[in-house]
């Protein structure tokens, strides 16, 4: 995979590009963030998607940046964002995500429930171990600070 199959009409600067590569690669069709990121890594996210996804964001920070973040691109309607302790807020959410973007340490058998078949699971690198012998690790170019699984 090499930068012209990303979207990269928007201000990269302080995007991880890994997470680009991630979601050029997946083009999963909704997205889960759990734990804090960076507006533009959450539109760089869904920028690279598939044309049609929704991230939704649990604990990413504050909602009114992140909208205007993402008004500059028209996506507003493509995002959805709970603030508050995600421990606290994954539970109740019953949507299964084709990609999921660990950011947090977390219980990993929380979230497994919110993966659909076939998803991916997608580790900030420094934020935990998970138990992950059930998955199926994904390698991806350019891609060293995050860990992908398949479920």
């Amino acid at each position: 995979m090499n930068s012209e199959t990303l979207n990269l009409d928007m201000n990269t600067e302080n995007v991880s590009m890994e997470l680009s590569f991630v979601s050029a690669q997946l083009k999963p069709k909704s997205i889960l963030v759990l734990g804090d990121m960076s507006s533009n890594d959450m539109i760089s996210l869904l920028l690279n998607a598939d044309n049609s996804s929704l991230i939704t964001v649990v604990g990413g920070g504050d909602y009114e940046e992140a909208k205007s973040a993402f008004e500059k691109y028209d996506i507003v309607p493509r995002l959805s964002f709970y603030s508050g302790e995600v421990e606290e807020i994954v539970p109740w959410i019953e949507e299964k995500f084709d990609l999921v973007v660990v950011a947090k340490n977390l219980d990993l058998e929380m979230i497994k429930s919110n993966i659909s078949t076939d998803g991916h699971l997608c580790i900030e690198a420094g934020v935990g171990e998970f138990k992950t012998s059930s998955m199926t690790q994904v390698e991806i170019e350019n891609v060293k600070n995050y860990k992908v699984y398949k479920i």
